[in-house]
């Protein structure tokens, strides 16, 4: 049977936060879905018409769950060119179909590090279809469905503009969650290297000096309920690079007097 231009949405999450709601407006903008396991499950639970992913791939679900959705039919889906001629008639003579949209977020290795939480089929999906930004929305964060929704619903479709922004936020989440396993194994093999991944860059006021500028970065690996970045401005002017230093150096003398009681610390250029 000859493909047609129908417009499919592929869909596997592990968190399934606003997931029903998202699949709600592609089934309204006649938009098929295909989804994998648990996601097909809970989406039918939620009156959510889908398309199994063996019926796309012509292959069962296998190994216990790990191979599902690597497979030629949906990566040519994603990736051939909308563009290209060529790749259209390949497209067409192979059935393949025009997967639009790829919704997937990974398991959850920042929680339960190890070796089955590392996701191999959703980074191939992922990152297939921010390469292929120009023709493919990619969502892997479900705070930014309601605004695909929006578009969606405004315009029938998701601007360009709003798909290479969501494109650089998946690479970066992929490049993330790639560190953080690389740091898994680094510790487990007393490996030399380590991974490190900012994110929230807040501009400062100034940097080391007033003429200089300066950024404050979060480390996302770090569990600290103490770290700068955890800290609110309650009143005054937006932090400089001078003000972050007087905190760490606040932080580090409040630690030598311990918790026996309470303590407080008044700095001028690190000094109290």
């Amino acid at each position: 049977m000859k493909q047609t231009n129908q417009s499919y949405a592929l869909i596997s999450v592990f968190d399934k936060t606003g997931i029903v709601d998202l699949a709600k407006i592609f089934m309204e903008g006649k938009i098929k879905i295909i989804s994998t396991g648990g996601t097909a499950k809970y989406l039918q639970e939620h009156g959510i018409e889908i398309i199994p992913v063996e019926q796309i791939t012509h292959s069962p679900e296998s190994f216990d769950g790990r191979m599902k959705s690597i497979s030629f039919q949906l990566a040519s889906g994603i990736l051939f060119d909308r563009k290209n001629a060529s790749h259209q008639k390949d497209a067409d003579k192979l059935n393949i179909p025009h997967i639009d949209y790829v919704v997937c977020n990974f398991y959850d290795f920042w929680k339960n590090p190890g070796i089955e939480m590392i996701d191999v089929g959703g980074p191939t999906m992922v990152r297939a279809a921010a390469k292929n930004y120009e023709s493919i929305t990619v969502l892997v964060d479900p705070e930014n469905y309601p605004e695909v929704i929006n578009e969606i619903n405004e315009v029938g479709m998701v601007s360009e503009t709003l798909r290479k922004v969501l494109a650089a936020k998946a690479f970066s989440y992929v490049a993330d969650y790639d560190g953080m396993i690389a740091n898994y194994f680094q510790k487990q093999t007393d490996g030399q290297e380590l991974f490190i991944s900012l994110q929230d860059g807040r501009k400062l006021r100034y940097g080391e000096n007033p003429h200089q500028e300066g950024s404050f970065f979060t480390d996302t690996s770090s569990k600290d309920e103490l770290g700068l970045g955890t800290f609110q401005r309650l009143q005054g002017k937006d932090t400089s690079y001078s003000n972050y230093l007087d905190l760490d150096a606040g932080l580090q003398t409040i630690s030598l007097i311990g918790q026996k009681k309470p303590a407080c610390v008044i700095l001028k250029h690190t000094n109290p």
